[in-house]
């Protein structure tokens, strides 16, 4: 308790010739740094059963240097199995490369599951996992009040799709969603920017944070995801130094759910329609995108609002699309204040700005 062990090489569980289920245990108040953790060995055995050998951590704190394999294999025939499992059942944990999942044969199964006492683990790889080539995997992250940070200083993957509970993207970089994912609470922060071609479920109880200076980026140049569903406006806070981008491939709906944009960017091509009223505070960059209000809808500028043009002046191809029932709407306290060019127009083919 309260101690630091550190194995400059690998924490290694073998697997024995017995034929009932493996459980080892790594649990205290202390810290492990280790070089890397490899679980499995191949041991033959004489029954014809499928033990689970099974590595529970739950240690305060388990810094990994390198990466963790994990290993299933058969005895001399596939009803003989071993199937490996890395049980993530409390504490905190920073995996600095890979978690694997090796299997032997089609029939094994290889695991990486959190437990039930508030897991957290810190992912600081390019991937999180390196999936099987062959057999079965399973992977559970979204035990209640459990925690996956993608810590990365630089570019990295955000493994999906799969359901996590907290879900952070922090330090710096593109983080990139591979795969559609289900959150309860999504955090957003420091300089990374979370960019999705997939959609993203949240929770009527959960919180989107965006903070500090990151970047929420939806869509791709074959996608048009949705902004981030089921969070309530009340439970979404953006910072003031925050931007989202709507990118998606032609049309793609801009929320109206978040009760103002700070920084809003629209690129991508083509026309981003609002599916509802919509608030920008701080600036609206249009890059090769136009924005439209729809119908019956307004966007709303706030005082100390910028308006720009990436190409570096409106046009017909970067543009506020107002047809006849949508409005776009100024607010400012002094004359100084509605002092800019309003790059409206009915629709592409009728870009008539307005300066004042």
């Amino acid at each position: 308790n309260g101690r630091t062990l550190n194995v400059t090489d690998s924490i290694k569980m073998n697997y024995s010739t017995q034929e009932s289920n493996i459980n080892v245990n790594i649990s205290g108040n202390g810290t492990i740094n280790c070089g890397s953790i490899a679980i499995g060995s191949d041991a033959s055995f004489s029954k014809n059963v499928t033990r689970v050998c099974t590595l529970n951590s739950s240690i305060s704190y388990m810094n990994v240097n390198g990466n963790i394999f994990i290993r299933s294999y058969i005895g001399n025939n596939d009803k003989r199995r071993a199937n490996g499992v890395f049980s993530h059942n409390g504490g905190t944990m920073v995996v600095n490369g890979v978690i694997n999942f090796i299997n032997e044969s089609y029939i094994n199964r290889t695991s990486f599951v959190f437990g039930d006492n508030s897991p957290y683990l810190i992912s600081k790889g390019l991937n999180l996992f390196s999936l099987p080539n062959t057999g079965n995997y399973t992977i559970t992250l979204n035990k209640t009040n459990s925690t996956v940070e993608y810590q990365r200083a630089e570019d990295q993957y955000v493994y999906g799709p799969t359901n996590y509970y907290n879900l952070i993207s922090s330090v710096s970089g593109v983080k990139t969603l591979q795969g559609a994912v289900g959150v309860r609470n999504l955090t957003i922060k420091d300089a990374s920017n979370l960019t999705t071609a997939y959609n993203i479920t949240g929770n009527s109880a959960g919180r989107l944070e965006i903070n500090n200076t990151a970047t929420l980026t939806l869509g791709s140049a074959y996608t048009t995801p949705t902004f981030p569903t089921n969070f309530t406006s009340g439970n979404i806070v953006f910072s003031p130094g925050t931007t989202v981008v709507y990118q998606g491939v032609d049309q793609q709906a801009v929320s109206s759910t978040p009760s103002a944009y700070k920084n809003l960017r629209i690129q991508g091509g083509g026309t981003k329609i609002i599916d509802g009223n919509i608030r920008v505070d701080s600036s609206l960059v249009l890059d090769n995108a136009r924005l439209s209000t729809g119908a019956y809808a307004e966007i709303i500028l706030g005082k100390d609002v910028t308006i720009s043009a990436a190409s570096g002046s409106f046009n017909s191809s970067e543009m506020i699309v107002t047809p006849v029932t949508g409005r776009l709407v100024k607010e400012g306290t002094q004359p100084s204040d509605f002092e800019i060019v309003y790059p409206i127009g009915a629709n592409a083919f009728y870009y008539t700005p307005l300066e004042v």
